[in-house]
């Protein structure tokens, strides 16, 4: 999966869930498992909205990969860039909940279709030149 650059393109954040998981659940219960990689490492929760190109991207692939495969479940592991300021971390459930109800509807998947979400951290950070400063612990 292609991943950008991150704080001012001095690494990339290229690590996820899915390969690792895909090889767990394939030897688990003995089935081929596809990924349709639509991840982008560093994108905040607001650039996955309905209209929006990941969106549309992730979309656009899933459609191409039904023509084919089942879609069985979706991963999730996106949300640190969204910790950088409080109003992103109290937008962030609504925001999830209109991403994924619009991408059920578009790719026609029943509601019992699983998301598996990787933790993420619960903080939300000051950065400042690529160091994470924690300012506030998320009560839950």
């Amino acid at each position: 999966n292609p991943d950008r650059g991150i704080f001012a393109g001095r690494f990339r954040s290229g690590v996820g869930l899915a390969a690792s998981f895909a090889d767990r659940y394939a030897k688990h219960f003995n089935k081929k498992i596809g990924l349709i990689p639509c991840a982008d490492g560093g994108s905040s929760i607001s650039q996955w909205q309905p209209g929006e190109l990941f969106f549309d991207n992730a979309v656009a692939q899933a459609k191409l990969a039904q023509r084919t495969s089942e879609i069985a479940g979706i991963l999730w592991h996106q949300g640190e860039n969204d910790s950088h300021n409080i109003e992103d971390v109290e937008l962030y459930r609504e925001r999830f909940f209109n991403l994924f109800s619009h991408l059920f509807k578009e790719l026609n998947l029943p509601k019992e279709t699983p998301v598996i979400i990787g933790e993420l951290g619960e903080f939300v950070g000051d950065y400042d030149n690529g160091k994470c400063k924690y300012f506030k612990e998320i009560n839950r």
